[in-house]
């Protein structure tokens, strides 16, 4: 497969998350013939100009065998891989891996670190960079959904609008990788749905749910004909949907925000929920 644009990120604290982001990142650089850049933020806050300088000479050597383990671990898992690694010092890891997503195809983290949250079901670098990366962000629990297999699909939560970058990822993936698509609508109702102003009748929304999600999947199934496509129309609140999915999901993705009331927020409500409680590897596509 020829080389496609920009690197394949994975930012690394020796966690188990983090090792399991390593596979991930692995095999989608081998997928799209990228390059795998493997990174270690020095954790601290603090910027460091001379690594033999005490006391960081002993943070740079244990960031250099977080790395190198890491490399040595992809390089394994994927045979003719090309692989750099970096150890850098800028500040918070979350803004010296930001950096680093400038020039990435996708950027991958684990859920949880190895410091003192570790106990977080999402840790603080990784939400900020699913936040605030300027790439599509992948984040990889530690642990695989009970329900994924080889045939698990990749589900992808819609809205009624913003659906290109969200089916550009999902599509490319589930192509390269030879697996079906499900695209899902979901929408909490309060009481049974009725046409306004004619009481019995049902409402139209789960009809113009199913023609959004026919409608916004159609020119990517011509795109890419080789992937079976399946929609569904759930009522049942979003974030609750694509949660319970992730457990039978290869991957999920999600957008970065809403388009309610919060729309403006860098990361919606829905997304981080699903990046919290999500089983499978989750994606904010941009």
């Amino acid at each position: 497969m020829a080389a496609q644009e920009g690197v394949v990120l994975v930012g690394v604290d020796g966690s188990t998350a983090s090792l399991a982001a390593v596979d991930w990142a692995a095999t989608e650089a081998v997928s799209t013939g990228c390059e795998l850049v493997i990174c270690h933020a020095i954790p601290g806050g603090i910027q460091i100009r001379d690594r033999t300088e005490a006391p960081f000479t002993h943070l740079f050597a244990r960031g250099e065998r977080i790395v190198r383990v890491a490399a040595r671990r992809a390089r394994a898992s994927a045979a003719g891989l090309q692989v750099s690694t970096e150890v850098i010092s800028q500040g918070l890891p979350s803004a010296a891996l930001l950096d680093q997503t400038v020039d990435a195809r996708i950027a991958v983290v684990g859920s949880r670190g190895s410091g003192m949250f570790r106990g977080l079901l999402l840790g603080s670098t990784s939400q900020q960079v699913a936040t605030h990366a300027t790439c599509p962000v992948v984040v990889v629990h530690e642990r695989p959904a009970p329900g994924a297999s080889t045939a698990a699909p990749v589900t992808v939560g819609l809205d009624w609008c913003g659906h290109e970058p969200l089916l550009a990822l999902a599509f490319d993936y589930a192509d390269r990788h030879h697996r079906s698509l499900v695209a899902v609508h979901a929408y909490r109702i309060t009481e049974p749905p009725q046409r306004p102003g004619r009481p019995g009748e049902p409402s139209v929304l789960p009809r113009a749910a199913e023609e959004m999600l026919a409608d916004a999947t159609a020119p990517w199934q011509q795109k890419y004909p080789d992937v079976p496509v399946h929609r569904q129309v759930l009522t049942q609140a979003p974030a609750t949907a694509l949660i319970q999915e992730s457990a039978r999901s290869a991957l999920i993705v999600v957008g970065p925000r809403g388009h309610g009331g919060f729309a403006g927020l860098l990361l919606g409500s829905v997304s981080q929920h699903v990046l919290r409680h999500g089983r499978c590897p989750i994606a904010i596509a941009r």
